[in-house]
This record gives C-alpha cells, sequence and structure tokens, in this order.
C-alpha cells in the first residue's frame, strides 16, 4: 500500500498589500493489493475535494467482475456484489448508487460465492483522490466495534502523535483487529491496550489498510492531523 504519486497544485487568489495569498490542493493515488480472498482496506483519500462525492462505486472503480463488498454498520455487515459490471445492493443498506466510503472508513472485499477462481492472483485496486490536510475528525467510531482506516494516506503506530502521527488516544481494554492473509490460516491479529501500553505491540496501520477497533469508551474520538511540508 503506498501513496504513488503527490501533485502540488498552488493558485495565485489575489495580492494586497504586497503579499500573495495562494490556494493549495494535494491530489494523489493509493495503489492497494487485494488479495484472491479476503482484504480489509480502507479510503484515505477525498474523491473530488468537495467531501460529498465520496460513493462507494467512486472510490471502488476498477474493481474486476466477482468482486465482494462487505459493508458494515450498526453490528453487522451489508453485502455489495460487483457482477456483470453491475452493483447489487443488500436488503436494509443504502443504495449501490448512494452508499459512501468515507476517508476514515473501512471496508472489507473478497470474492463472491460464484467467482472464486475467477481472480487467483488478486487485483490491485486504485484509489484517487485529495489528501486532507489539518485536523480530521474520524466519524466512523463509535463504541464497541467500529471499522476504520487513517484519514491521511499515511503510515505509523495507531496512537503515534505529531504531524503525520495518526493521534488516537487509547482507553484501558481497547483491541485491535488486523486482518493477516499470511497466517497459516488467515485471521486476525488481535492488539489489546492495557496499563498504558498495547500488547504485544503498538498496532502499525499502514496506508490504505482497514482494521477493526473494538472500545469501550462511551464517547470516543479520533482525530488525525496532517499537513504537508
Amino acid at each position: 500500500m503506498i501513496l504513488g504519486a503527490a501533485l502540488l497544485a498552488a493558485g495565485v487568489a489575489s495580492s494586497m498589500a504586497q503579499s500573495n495569498v495562494y490556494s493549495v490542493n494535494v491530489v494523489g493515488y493509493v495503489n492497494v493489493t487485494c488479495s484472491n480472498q479476503f482484504t480489509v482496506i480502507a479510503n484515505p483519500l477525498d474523491f473530488d475535494g468537495t467531501g460529498t462525492n465520496n460513493l462507494m462505486t467512486n472510490v471502488l472503480n476498477g474493481v474486476p467482475n466477482g468482486t465482494s463488498v462487505y459493508l458494515f454498520a450498526n453490528g453487522g455487515f451489508g453485502i455489495y456484489g460487483f457482477n456483470h459490471s453491475a452493483w447489487s445492493s443488500p436488503p436494509g443498506f443504502p443504495n449501490a448508487s448512494v452508499a459512501t466510503l468515507n476517508p476514515g472508513q473501512g471496508v472489507i472485499i473478497g470474492p463472491s460465492a460464484a467467482y472464486l477462481t475467477a481472480n487467483p492472483a488478486g487485483f490491485t485496486l486504485t484509489m484517487v483522490g485529495n489528501v486532507l490536510q489539518g485536523g480530521s475528525t474520524n466519524s466512523n467510531i463509535s463504541t464497541g466495534f467500529s471499522l476504520l482506516g487513517s484519514i491521511p494516506p499515511i503510515s505509523g503506530a495507531i496512537d503515534s502523535t505529531g504531524n503525520g502521527g495518526l493521534g488516537y488516544v487509547p482507553v484501558a481494554k481497547d483491541q485491535v483487529y488486523l486482518w493477516d492473509n499470511t497466517l497459516p490460516t488467515p485471521g486476525y491479529d488481535i492488539y489489546t491496550f492495557n496499563h498504558g501500553t498495547w500488547a504485544p505491540s503498538d498496532p502499525v496501520i499502514n496506508v490504505g489498510v482497514g482494521f477493526f477497533l473494538n472500545t469501550t469508551n462511551s464517547a470516543p474520538t479520533w482525530v488525525n492531523t496532517f499537513t504537508v511540508q
């Protein structure tokens, strides 16, 4: 998972009192390798900079036929399917045409039952959009289980601080579930926060990777602070 490129576009807005005012946007893309089984990803980019067009069909544009997308909400999954170049929608969840996958929101991608051998080598998903800068509050977090990812496209320990730090402040008994496809039997690596430290180690979240957070905090928050320098 890498931030493949960033293009900095600076435009002069005005010149007043012999000083220039600039508007700066950073646009890039992230390549995520999806296995032929299950991969937990997260969207780290805002599709067009407006914050309103992060439709699942935009963010996941380019997934192959035979892909299932597991959207997590209210403690359960809605399974969207992409088959014959069209999306299908699960009951009780937003239609695929309006479902969103916003920065900081995780999702599980896997094969549909009818296409288990359609992509034996997996595929690369390319997500494009704007890098959100400043303080970004992850609105996807809640008490209990949440499927999350870092809002800025950066890697780091989940509770690292400073510009570029992931900035989550854990509470006792927090758990992070990171999906591991390299195990003899794929499953979750579980990290638990107790007595001021993580065991077995501080979980590191890579760019474009989603994870489950389980917290007992009644009012959990997660603020990422990031500025391109």
